[in-house]
């Protein structure tokens, strides 16, 4: 079959005329912000290990590189609640190469627990470390009652005279420890800290209670 030259011409013509409408289309998209490029991620876990001090789980990692607007949470789970939670969390910072952080979680039930790293950046996007875990069969040291109202009997079999305890705000009190007629028990008196959380340690065991 022949094509007319006038048919021929009119059909380049519009195959013309289609390229270039796709081109000009896509070029004005994408610089619209349709087909953005991909962000950079900064902040990257370079390792990530635990080790059991105490009644503690010793948590440490180094990044190799954070960004600002970027942070990341320590999360724990166990073999009872079989979920992960938030333990803390940690705001990145631009220009921070190899810092190291750590962690004290203090437990308080013996079992297995795991530990990851989740970092989250501003778009939402989020990634885990791999898992790391820790198995806790210690004794703990005896603490009542918990939650502390007035006193606490505090199981000092090493006849310790005082407890340095700290709430979350980073404030220390100091408790004078008295024997009592049992042995291997002192009490003190709490009714000068304010209600609240506190850590404390006593012959290198850390030990966390309320106030009520």
């Amino acid at each position: 079959m022949k094509i007319s030259l006038s048919a021929a011409r009119k059909y380049y013509l519009l195959l013309f005329n289609s390229l270039a409408f796709f081109n000009l289309y896509f070029n004005s998209t994408a610089s619209a912000g349709i087909y953005p490029p991909c962000k950079v991620y900064h902040t990257n876990i370079l390792s990530f290990y635990s080790a059991l001090k105490g009644n503690a789980a010793r948590l440490e990692w180094y990044t190799e590189s954070e960004e600002n607007d970027e942070y990341i949470i320590l999360q724990r789970s166990d073999t009872v609640n079989q979920k992960w939670i938030n333990i803390a969390r940690f705001d990145m910072k631009t220009g921070n190469d190899n810092k190291k952080y750590s962690y004290d979680d203090i437990l308080t039930e013996n079992g297995n627990y795991s530990y990851r790293i989740e970092i989250s950046y501003p778009t939402g996007r989020r990634i885990y470390t791999e898992m790391i875990n820790v198995r806790y069969n210690g004794v703990i040291p005896a603490l009542y009652p918990n939650p502390a109202t007035d006193y606490i009997f505090i199981n000092n079999s090493t006849n310790q005279k005082t407890f340095f305890v700290t709430d979350i705000h980073l404030r220390q009190w100091e408790l004078l420890l008295q024997k009592t007629s049992y042995e291997g028990i002192s009490v003190a008196d709490t009714r000068q800290l304010p209600k609240g959380m506190y850590f404390g340690n006593l012959s290198g065991q850390k030990i966390r209670f309320n106030k009520q």
